[in-house]
């Protein structure tokens, strides 16, 4: 699907931009000269990540619905996740423990696909902060194939919904110091409605309201 490369492209540049030209203290250029124009122009490129969910939410529900009758369902999907991601995540793990003195705590936690709760759990020492992002990912890829494999299409699409409604109620909770829940902008409960409204468009593009309209459109075209 061209348009969602393209997408993924469009994100990994702002995300790129965002910490390359704007994000930390110590990029901060002089006041009102062509770099600080050039850096403010990049202050929501942090919105590539966001992206990022969202697609992921519309790509693996995908994959998930249109697998789900198929035999090997749950093999295929966790040995493809496995291929994709263990053995380069594994290496950034030995060369942050090796070079950057992370205890073996934090190597267990991020093993177990829990960077993002490692503030949470009060860990001491160094912490490789951009692995939040794969975490929630990776917190989405345990919990949501079981959804997709045991509700019917009209449920999940239920759950998604309620994703979407409560997830921004949560973060402004726990924004507003209210309730403790974390981090706003890196807690998996908190930013699910990224995930969930990609996951809600693959169930839409897949409903009988999708179908006959495509299938007009195609009646239309022979026409």
């Amino acid at each position: 699907m061209p348009g969602l490369d393209t997408l993924r492209g469009l994100a990994i540049l702002s995300v790129l931009f965002y910490h390359g030209l704007y994000w930390g203290p110590a990029l901060k250029p002089p006041a009102h000269s062509l770099a600080e124009r050039i850096s403010g122009f990049f202050v929501f490129g942090w919105l590539g990540v966001f992206l990022f969910f969202v697609l992921s939410g519309f790509l693996i529900t995908g994959i998930l619905l249109d697998s789900k009758e198929k035999p090997h369902y749950w093999r295929n999907f966790y040995i493809r996740r496995v291929l994709r991601i263990l053995p380069i995540f594994v290496l950034v793990l030995v060369v942050i423990k090796i070079f950057c003195h992370a205890t073996w705590l934090y190597v267990v936690v991020c093993l177990a696909y829990m960077a993002n709760l490692a503030q949470m759990m009060h860990l001491g020492g160094f912490k490789y902060g951009v692995l939040w992002s794969l975490a929630v990912e990776e917190q989405f890829y345990l919990g949501w194939p079981w959804l997709a494999r045991f509700l019917t299409r009209r449920h999940l699409a239920y759950t998604a919904a309620g994703i979407i409604v409560i997830s921004p109620v949560l973060r402004w909770l726990s924004a507003a110091s209210i309730v403790p829940l974390g981090d706003p902008h890196n807690m998996t409960w908190l930013i699910a409605d990224n995930l969930a409204m990609g996951a809600l468009l693959a169930l839409m593009l897949r409903s009988r309201w999708a179908a006959s309209g495509l299938s007009a459109g195609a009646r239309q075209d022979c026409w």
